[in-house]
């Protein structure tokens, strides 16, 4: 068993722009998660007073905080506002430390899925934070990097 844990200060995460070109938005990011779901079944048979299960379906969210910024070429932007336009799905990659040989890199196909929250707080000096939401569309793959 291995004692070395992972730092997250390294972490890459990258979004298609409309074009279909993955986008390292990494600089404008501070926070992504990523989570997989796995459903069950569940049923009962006669003379047998315990549950059963069936292996269902596997799903996935993300969700991606970036900072809000007017500038262009920037994550929000040219990327988020162009999304919350045209919608449709766009590839999420995050790669785990970083993006260096035998690091872990995640990747799916993604859609926008729930409320995009813009955060402004009048009190704070911290950086203008939005959150997206994202629901897998299809497989969340798993490579190492090489």
């Amino acid at each position: 068993m291995s004692n070395t844990p992972a730092i997250s200060h390294n972490v890459q995460v990258e979004l298609d722009d409309e074009l279909g070109a993955q986008v390292d938005i990494s600089g404008n990011a501070n926070d992504v998660s990523i989570t997989p779901s796995f459903r069950a079944g569940t049923y009962q048979v006669f003379k047998d007073p315990w549950d059963r299960k069936n292996d269902g379906g596997k799903g996935w969210k993300a969700n991606v905080d970036i900072f809000y910024s007017v500038a262009a070429a920037e994550a929000f932007r040219d990327i988020l506002t162009n999304w919350m336009e045209t919608r449709g799905n766009r590839t999420l990659t995050v790669s785990i430390p970083d993006a260096n040989t035998g690091s872990d890199e995640w990747s799916g196909e993604a859609i926008l899925e729930g409320d995009i929250e813009i955060q402004a707080d009048r009190t704070s000096n911290d950086p203008m934070k939005v959150s997206i939401p994202m629901g897998g569309d299809g497989a969340l793959t798993r490579i190492t990097i090489v």
